[in-house]
């Protein structure tokens, strides 16, 4: 099902005095004196004053909307009207993408008759975030009936991982003989994915095993660190955690990294860690757990 970006700017209506020249397509500038020349004539006719919107309507609808990184998303620059004002049946229509800061066409002029009317355009997202890309509508009259050049607002389309929910995945990424006789030095990493789940607390926590030492200049990960023995045993406890009450934390893939010594015969399987966790938060209510088991290692 398409899911549609309702802002837009009205854009048709009767020339009042005479219909402008026509260009070959709108150039597109942000500057605040064009978005205002712009406004003006589109509004010329009276039929609008101040903010009231003059229908029909430009539009962009995304599908899929979110997008999904490294899925096609097709988009669509067409016409919608909510007071059942009649639509051009001639002229053009032409989609821009902001790229760089600056409007770029990326479709040819397409024209419109009685039964076109929208111009398509398909692109595979690689950027994953909120309003990761922009597009924009134009409509160029050629003289059609009473209907006048205009362009549409910026419509954003915010882009997902192609996941399910919140994720917690570990793996061994590293293992050597340490310098000490009987020691071997490990890295365990772990990955969270938010997945484009909102949250403003992170907490990833979990322990290691029993006669282990940690080796701090191998130890990262985003968010404050700190780390703790359990009751009279030799097994840490690490944790990060983040948090910006009344904000949304980013929700970028997130690498935490533990580096630590154990005494290990280079044979044979050995446990190397115990369960972990991350836990989010939103507004002091869950928004998401999972737990990742013990990660054992075996050359």
């Amino acid at each position: 099902m398409k899911i549609v970006s309702l802002s837009s700017l009205a854009f048709a209506c009767l020339c009042f005095f005479s219909c402008t020249k026509e260009d070959s397509q709108l150039k597109e500038q942000d500057d605040q004196s064009t978005q205002s020349a712009a406004r003006a004539s589109i509004l010329g006719n009276g039929q609008g004053v101040g903010n009231t919107a003059v229908e029909p309507e430009l539009t962009v609808i995304y599908n899929p909307n979110p997008g999904i990184v490294n899925q096609p998303v097709l988009v669509s620059g067409t016409f919608t009207s909510t007071t059942g004002a009649a639509l051009p049946t001639c002229g053009k229509l032409q989609l821009f993408q902001k790229i760089d800061g600056q409007w770029q066409s990326v479709t040819q002029e397409k024209d419109i008759t009685a039964t076109v009317q929208e111009v398509n355009f398909s692109f595979v997202p690689t950027i994953v975030g909120i309003d990761a890309y922009e597009f924009k509508v134009n409509y160029v009259s050629q003289n059609c009936g009473n209907f006048s050049n205009a362009r549409s607002v910026s419509f954003p389309l915010t882009v997902i991982s192609d996941c399910q929910g919140l994720s917690l995945k570990g793996s061994v990424t590293g293992a050597q003989q340490a310098a000490e006789a009987g020691l071997f030095q490990f890295t365990v990493t772990y990955v969270v994915d938010a997945c484009g789940v909102d949250f403003d607390k992170l907490k990833l926590q979990g322990g290691l095993t029993n006669a282990t030492e940690i080796v701090a200049s191998g130890t990262s990960g985003p968010g404050e660190y700190s780390t703790w023995i359990s009751g009279g045993s030799t097994n840490h406890i690490q944790k990060w955690e983040e948090s910006t009450a009344g904000s949304s934390l980013s929700t970028a893939k997130r690498t935490y990294v533990t580096t630590f010594k154990r005494p290990y015969t280079g044979a044979g399987p050995v446990e190397l860690t115990g369960d972990w966790s991350v836990s989010l938060w939103l507004n002091g209510t869950d928004a998401g757990h999972v737990e990742f088991p013990k990660i054992t290692y075996q050359q």
